[in-house]
């Protein structure tokens, strides 16, 4: 993933659209953020170096954060059709499949996200007392993963927030995974 970042972190241009994107860098890692210095870069992109510990720590927080009703997950595809109905005029009508799919791509993708976390397996690690998440066999666990970084950027973020001591510009923040095989 670090070749990932080291592609973010320089001008890049797309031939196909004829447009130049600026360069990003790390704003949460000072290492990973001077590994390629590009003074106009904007520090937007929130590293993360996964481990055991921190992987325990994410399975924990959004444990705790769907205990306490922190997160919202969208409804079922059903109800979510209810809803696209009386709100977007343009889905009633004789609307083809690929715009059909548009509008109700996220409630499959969340319905697979929950089939994906209630056949998530866990075990507490004897030595340590760390958490460790596997997936069953043939099974993946991508979108528990996303949804766990994404937790983890949003918790901490509210701490530095409490703290209030601390300028921290997130308004474009993207999210860099690098993942260590356990």
């Amino acid at each position: 993933m670090i070749s990932v970042y080291d592609s973010l972190a320089k001008v890049l241009y797309d031939d196909e659209r004829c447009v130049e994107y600026s360069p990003l860098k790390c704003m949460n890692d000072d290492v990973i953020a001077n590994r390629i210095i590009n003074n106009t870069a904007q520090p937007v992109i929130y590293c993360i170096s996964a481990s055991a510990k921190l992987n325990s720590e994410m399975a924990v927080n959004l444990r705790s954060l769907l205990l306490e009703h922190k997160i919202d997950l969208l409804v079922s595809k059903d109800e979510g059709v209810e809803e696209i109905s009386k709100y977007i005029p343009e889905y009633q009508k004789n609307i083809d499949i690929d715009e059909q799919l548009f509008f109700e791509k996220p409630y499959f993708e969340t319905m697979l996200l929950i089939n994906e976390l209630i056949n998530l397996e866990y075990e507490k690690l004897e030595n340590t007392g760390l958490i460790r998440i596997r997936e069953q066999s043939g099974k993946m666990k991508d979108r528990y993963s996303s949804l766990s970084y994404g937790c983890l950027f949003a918790s901490q973020l509210g701490r530095d927030l409490l703290r209030d001591d601390d300028e921290l510009d997130i308004s474009q923040a993207y999210l860099c995974v690098s993942t260590i095989p356990l």
